[in-house]
């Protein structure tokens, strides 16, 4: 059950250098990708601590978005949209991150995507995970990045 009024919010976390520092598939990006982002979604109003004092969001990893060189076809796009969708499927992409990274991301890289009067017609006595799912596909259907 619920015990709080969501506030979704979707963000893009520059995740560049994760992607061009001596991974393998470098060669494939080079020259034709400036930045990776990984698109997350956070309840802004759940934080927690794990091993220390620092308070972290939850972030539920959702999609890969990234910034094309000039000139890249649309092809070009798919294959590298479906390269990077690959690499961040090979292992469990959610994450803890510190309030204080999320917090650096500029407004044009994170939107509130769902809060209070969205979930009032059907959040009543529904659990966290049929939260989630609305949230994930009513994303699906509305991509802001």
């Amino acid at each position: 059950m619920i015990r709080h009024t969501p506030k979704v919010v979707a963000v893009c976390m520059d995740e560049t250098r994760f992607f061009m520092d001596g991974e393998e598939m470098c060669e494939d990006l080079r020259g034709k990708v400036k930045k990776v982002f990984g698109v997350y979604l956070y309840d802004d109003n759940v934080s927690t601590t794990i091993c220390d004092t620092v308070r972290r969001f939850f972030m539920r990893w959702i999609d890969v978005s990234f910034e094309a060189e000039d000139g890249l076809s649309g092809e070009e796009r798919e294959r590298i949209q479906d390269l990077l969708r690959e690499a961040y499927m090979t292992d469990d992409s959610d994450a803890y991150m510190e309030i204080s990274e999320v917090e650096k991301v500029d407004e044009e890289h994170r939107k509130v995507f769902m809060e209070e009067s969205d979930f009032e017609p059907w959040a009543k006595g529904l659990d966290e995970s049929k939260v989630w799912d609305e949230v994930f596909e009513s994303y699906s259907a509305n991509p802001l990045f």
